[in-house]
């Protein structure tokens, strides 16, 4: 789904260092030749490296994600991981398991802080991918905003530490930003009596 939102047609150069030739240097020899080291450093390509380098920070945290795969440390097992990449947003990292459950991640190199209108971005952009998530990783190379720890903090997937209750009780799909998600919240009927459930809505 969301081809129609999607770039046809994205073409990277692969090699890091003709990348970045091609990406600061080229475009301007001329000036190359007339300025110094420093002063090239400074006009043509330090105003445009933390963008350049967010490319490469979301290929490490790919790295990463594949590391806690390998090690069974994630709550899905990966198939395939990958980049979104729409006319109109990226959704830096899909991954997904081989049933078609997602994992959708963020990445922030080049800002202070990773903000809840990062995150409102993201899920407007998967809605235009027309993909659903069942978990978020968040990945910043400085900080997160308070709202993003809340919302992290309360957490919307259920993930049991030692095994599928055998005596269950389907509450059904979480419902979240105006969509269903494919995430089931399932509990165990031995423990029941040591939950407590907080609901609540807001707006009209």
């Amino acid at each position: 789904g969301g081809w129609e939102n999607a770039k046809k047609g994205v073409y990277r150069i692969r090699d890091n260092y003709v990348n970045f030739w091609f990406r600061f240097i080229y475009p301007h020899l001329s000036a190359l030749y007339m300025m110094s080291a420093e002063e090239f450093y400074d006009t043509y390509i330090e105003p445009g490296l933390n963008t350049y380098l967010n490319r490469y920070f979301v290929g490490v945290c790919m790295e990463y994600l594949w590391l806690l795969n390998l090690t069974g440390k994630l709550p899905l097992h990966i198939k395939k991981m990958g980049t979104w990449i729409g006319k109109t947003g990226n959704i830096d990292i899909i991954a997904q398991n081989e049933v078609r459950e997602n994992l959708v991640g963020l990445c922030n190199w080049e800002k202070p802080q990773v903000t809840m209108e990062m995150c409102e971005e993201l899920f407007a952009n998967m809605k235009k991918a027309k993909i659903s998530a069942n978990y978020y990783f968040l990945f910043s190379a400085s900080t997160f905003e308070q709202a993003v720890v809340e919302m992290a903090e309360f957490g919307r997937s259920v993930v049991y530490e030692n095994k599928v209750p055998s005596r269950k009780i389907d509450f059904g799909n979480i419902y979240h930003m105006g969509v269903v998600e494919n995430s089931r919240v399932v509990m165990d009927l031995d423990l029941l009596s040591s939950h407590c459930f907080i609901t609540g809505s807001s707006g009209s």
